[in-house]
């Protein structure tokens, strides 16, 4: 272990994530830390919260000043749109359970999730998803560490500008990857599928393949095309 010490005589709130803890203070702070533990400072302000609860967490990411979302350890249930730019970032022991709207994603928004597991308690459910995006979205994703775990659809795309998968697991889940239209690239690095009825699955259109902008990378997964 080792002790950090913060010298900010600043009276602004900040955040501290010391792995699975959320501490906030303001001024000058110290605490001590296990070694290759994930440190993170943040301004607690209203760019950036930091959240315990369900109902925290759904208030903060239907607050279009709110970018930044740190969740702490525990089980969030979750249903939420999203319609503005917003990094969810968790740790691993962060587990949202989700039903049919899981994440969703609309307009122009940019989403980024991190260090989540994705799961739901009604596993005969046949539409339960992770995140997916609607019709005519025009924003990227980006999903790094995140496990999705017997849900019907882990990602589902119904129209995303592309963006970057990596680090994902997708494990008993009807499909993986469901993917309606990109219009641009999508990257699977270093995932891992396992137990899936589907990995991947793709809809193209007339003289438009969105197979072609799926590029796998370290990466094992079978594409399905209809």
């Amino acid at each position: 272990t080792f002790t950090v010490a913060f010298a900010d005589d600043s009276t602004n709130n900040k955040v501290l994530y010391n792995n699975n803890a959320l501490t906030s203070f303001g001024g000058k702070y110290s605490f001590v830390a296990e070694d290759g533990a994930e440190l993170m400072i943040l301004p607690n302000n209203d760019s950036t919260k930091a959240v315990n609860s369900t109902a925290d967490l759904k208030t903060a990411l239907t607050d279009t000043k709110v970018d930044t979302v740190i969740l702490g350890s525990g089980e969030y249930e979750i249903g939420a749109t999203i319609n503005h730019d917003v990094t969810i970032i968790g740790n691993e022991d962060t587990v949202l359970k989700t039903d049919a709207a899981g994440l969703h994603v609309s307009g122009a928004a940019n989403l980024v999730v991190k260090n989540v597991t994705f799961t739901t308690d009604d596993k005969d459910a046949n539409n339960t998803r992770g995140i997916v995006t609607a019709p005519g979205y025009t924003g990227t994703i980006t999903i790094e560490n995140c496990t999705f775990d017997g849900v019907v659809s882990g990602i589902y795309l119904n129209a995303c500008a592309g963006g970057t998968i990596k680090d994902c697991t997708f494990k008993n889940c009807t499909a993986g990857i469901g993917i309606d239209y990109l219009t641009g690239t999508l990257e699977v690095n270093n995932c891992n599928f396992s137990g899936n009825a589907e990995d991947i699955g793709v809809t193209s259109t007339t003289g438009h393949s969105s197979k072609d902008d799926v590029k796998l990378i370290n990466t094992t997964a079978t594409i399905k095309e209809y």
